[in-house]
């Protein structure tokens, strides 16, 4: 009888500390799936193959082929909001327009990548059924943006559309280049 509670208590903690590891790895996937994002925006990748092996990895789905845009988003706090602002607070406000960006795009697939301090990029996927283009996009975006106008302003730039994922920063490089 004795054993038998040792090998329950031994198997209950095992299956607790085994659904605590599946939480916490559940909760890294959007994490690792954004990096992922960014990589590609930055043009780390040096072909299809390595970006599929990767994405296979992290069990990232997308299609190799489809058309993209990335569109920048340049975000410039106003001083006299600044000194109230701590990165905590930032963080929230990029959230809340991340989360806004991603409910005006119901029909579309959209990644969104923190790429720099100042830069949130949004990439739009072409697709039969969408029919968003890339300056519909920006006009959705900038109505998410007007709610925020008290703590900063905010530009947008849109990039050349591409027909490959591995091109993807090339998008992303001509929307940089047209803020």
């Amino acid at each position: 009888g004795n054993d038998f509670d040792v090998i329950k208590r031994f198997s209950g903690m095992l299956i607790s500390e085994n659904s605590q590891l599946s939480r916490l790895v559940n909760g890294m996937v959007p994490l690792v799936q954004d990096h992922f994002v960014t990589k590609l925006l930055l043009g780390e990748f040096q072909d299809a193959r390595s970006v599929a092996a990767c994405a296979d990895e992290i069990d990232f789905a997308y299609d190799p082929e489809a058309e993209r845009t990335a569109l920048c988003i340049e975000i410039q706090y106003y001083s006299r909001m600044q000194e109230g602002q701590t990165e905590t607070s930032k963080s929230f406000l990029l959230a809340e327009l991340k989360e806004s960006i991603r409910k005006s795009f119901p029909d579309t697939t959209v990644w969104l990548s923190h790429t720099k301090p100042d830069i949130l990029a949004c990439v739009l996927h072409g697709a039969p059924h969408a029919d968003v283009d890339p300056k519909e996009a920006a006009e959705r975006i900038k109505r998410c943006l007007e709610p925020f106008a008290p703590y900063y302003k905010a530009t947008i730039g849109i990039g050349q559309t591409v027909g490959s994922i591995e091109e993807l920063h090339v998008s992303y490089d001509s929307a940089l280049s047209m803020l």
